[in-house]
């Protein structure tokens, strides 16, 4: 996402203060090998940032925090829990199911979703509430993806202070009633 990587550019010591506050968070799967389960734009971005740190950006291993053993035996199993954990989604950049085999395998191979972006544009007006539970930017964006005709999806602004008729358009639509049973829904603007 093209926004958090000029965020970066902008001021890489505050993008590192926050990257300590809530570090990239992995989970070690079989052998040890680490897959992010949030905060996958950031560590795009950083792969991409021209700072002191280059990629080394922070990383997290959450397995206890989520409820997930220490290490796998199986891809099964690992793939298994992380469904059940609710830390992973099955789907494209554009909203298809797939399986596990068909996930990117690198930050660099992840596609971009426009519906992502918006959704993300869309909180950072206040259009809905952050939330723990991961993936929920992705809800909004399959919710705002079912309403495709709607949106000028490739007028998308730049930074999100810049007004945006598509961005402001998703946003009246987000405190309607039709949106009140995703994740982070309000009626009126978040904080």
């Amino acid at each position: 996402m093209k926004q958090v990587e000029n965020r970066i550019a902008d001021d890489p010591k505050l993008g590192r203060q926050k990257l300590e506050e809530d570090p990239t968070k992995v989970v070690a799967g079989v052998g040890g090998q680490l897959f992010i389960i949030d905060h996958h734009h950031a560590a795009e971005a950083w792969l991409g940032a021209k700072t002191e740190w280059g990629a080394n950006a922070l990383c997290k291993i959450v397995n206890s925090e989520k409820g997930l053993p220490a290490e796998f035996k199986t891809e099964d199993e690992f793939w298994t829990a992380l469904k059940a954990a609710r830390l992973v989604r099955l789907k494209n950049a554009s909203g298809v199911d797939v399986d596990a085999s068909q996930l990117p395998k690198t930050l660099e191979a992840m596609a971009d979703d426009p519906y992502r972006s918006l959704a993300w544009f869309v909180r950072q007006k206040g259009g809905f509430c952050k939330t723990a539970r991961e993936f929920a930017e992705f809800a909004w964006a399959d919710w705002f993806r079912s309403k495709s005709p709607t949106f000028e999806i490739q007028n998308l602004p730049s930074e999100p202070n810049e007004r945006n008729a598509t961005v402001d358009e998703a946003v009246d639509m987000a405190h309607s009633s039709e949106a009140e049973n995703l994740l982070g829904y309000s009626a009126v603007k978040c904080q």
